[in-house]
């Protein structure tokens, strides 16, 4: 079973998106901003990562630098945010986010 991290400061969201990834058979782990998941990728294999960019304490744009360059991580990363500027977005995949 695969294991994917849902980081998402807002908890309405992240609980919608725990209940259908759970539903259809993922075992989630949640954080609700960037220090949080660094902590959980840590402690846990994760075979992918959903990213918020707007988040409070750390941001998505400085979380996706941290695992690619810090943690040396390769695991995938897909950006989910209302965010939508084409700015972000470039960002995020330069930095090493996969969609």
């Amino acid at each position: 079973m695969s294991t994917i991290l849902v980081v998402e400061d807002d908890g309405d969201i992240r609980e919608l998106m725990r209940f259908t990834l759970e539903g259809s058979g993922y075992t989630v782990l949640q954080a609700q901003q960037g220090k949080q998941a660094l902590e959980l990728l840590k402690q846990h294999d994760v075979d992918l990562i959903t990213l918020d960019i707007m988040m409070p304490v750390m941001d998505g744009l400085t979380t996706i630098k941290e695992i690619r360059y810090t943690l040396q991580s390769s695991t995938p990363i897909i950006v989910v945010s209302a965010k939508g500027e084409e700015s972000d977005i470039i960002t995020a995949l330069e930095l090493g986010s996969d969609d």
